[in-house]
């Protein structure tokens, strides 16, 4: 009957030990799932941030071309309104010289006429590059303007 004790207590601790193997494998299986499933999540995580990054570079990088246009066109502006105006007092001289002459009696009506139209279409250019000059500031103002609102 010892025997027999013996026996089975050898097959129950046999059987403990089998179950505990089994468990830990389980166990094993489960955490084995657990880093397959965070490591996916992980690759999952890393494609976004990439897909972020590039979005935002790309962003950035139009950002710039927009930033650089706009230098350019205000540089242009400014270029050209300076050009306008030196030409405006140029003409300005001319046109108080010429009727500084037709008031002593030397020059000829017509050209007084000439020189008093030039002198208004460039007065009326001068306000257009003024017009022209505030509708670029009014661009440059208004996409700042919308993102605080």
């Amino acid at each position: 009957m010892n025997d027999l004790k013996s026996l089975e207590y050898r097959i129950n601790t046999a059987l403990d030990r089998i179950r505990s193997h089994v468990g830990e494998q389980a166990g094993q299986s489960d955490l084995r799932a657990q880093l397959a499933t965070q490591q996916a999540a992980n690759a999952a995580l890393e494609d976004r941030v990439a897909a972020l990054k590039a979005r935002q570079d790309d962003k950035i990088a139009k950002l710039e071309a927009e930033v650089a246009a706009h230098a350019d066109r205000m540089t242009e502006l400014d270029g050209a309104l300076q050009r306008l105006r030196a030409a405006n007092a140029d003409l300005r001289e001319e046109a108080d010289a010429l009727r500084q002459a037709a008031m002593d009696g030397v020059p000829d009506a017509a050209d007084i006429n000439r020189a008093l139209i030039a002198e208004v279409e460039a007065l009326q250019a001068d306000r257009a590059a003024e017009a022209a000059e505030v509708a670029a500031l009014l661009g440059e103002l208004k996409p700042a303007l919308q993102q605080e609102g």
